[in-house]
Order: structure tokens, then C-alpha cells, then sequence
């Protein structure tokens, strides 16, 4: 069934992710060519976005589950919330991330 965004997340800071893709339907579409999966924090919290050292942590989990999940690190991201954060982008370019993508939902190099 489908519910708001809004409603999904309150789920799931209640630890119901039922309305979330499961890793195995991210490999389905991971294996379609039209289709690039990126990444969208471990935490996915505003919390961490002015934090070095909960970016750290935030980007060693993600990273670590994206290897262990599907095998590679994608070179995609999406800001939590859509926020953008100069840490974060500073922190994954060094990781071989080469696109952001900011509150627009497109990729804000080509603004």
C-alpha cells in the first residue's frame, strides 16, 4: 500500500521500515541498465550534516554496507533531506564520488 513520505518516516524512526526498498530489490534494479543506485547516508539524519566526525561514521557504515550489499561503492549521492552539506561533499569526493544531488532532486553541477 502507499503512504506519504512523512508517514514512512515516522515508521521507521520507530524501527518499522516496511516501506522501504529491502537490499533485494535494489539488486533487481542494480542489474537493470536504465538504472544507477546511489547513495543516501546510513543515518539519514540533519544531525550529522555540520558534524566531521558523524559524517565519518555516517560514510564508514554506508560505505561498508553498499561493499558488503552490493559488492561496490556507487559514485552518486543524495544529500539527507535533500540538504546540502560541504562536508559531505568534501568527505565523499575524496571517496570517488562524482555526483551530488541537492533539494531539486537533479544533479546540481548542471544547474
Amino acid at each position: 500500500s502507499f503512504i506519504e513520505c512523512s508517514q514512512a518516516h515516522r515508521k521507521a524512526f520507530k524501527g518499522n521500515f516496511e516501506n522501504y526498498m529491502k537490499w533485494s530489490q535494489i539488486k533487481i534494479i542494480d542489474n537493470l541498465k536504465k538504472f544507477k543506485i546511489g547513495c543516501h547516508s546510513h543515518f539519514h539524519s540533519l544531525k550529522t550534516a555540520n558534524c566531521v566526525e558523524c559524517i565519518i561514521l555516517d560514510n564508514k557504515l554506508m560505505l561498508k554496507e553498499f561493499k558488503e550489499k552490493l559488492g561496490y561503492v556507487p559514485e552518486i549521492f543524495c544529500y539527507p533531506y535533500n540538504h546540502k552539506s560541504q562536508l559531505y561533499e568534501e568527505i565523499l569526493f575524496k571517496k570517488g564520488f562524482t555526483k551530488f544531488y541537492g533539494e531539486e532532486r537533479i544533479d546540481i553541477y548542471n544547474l
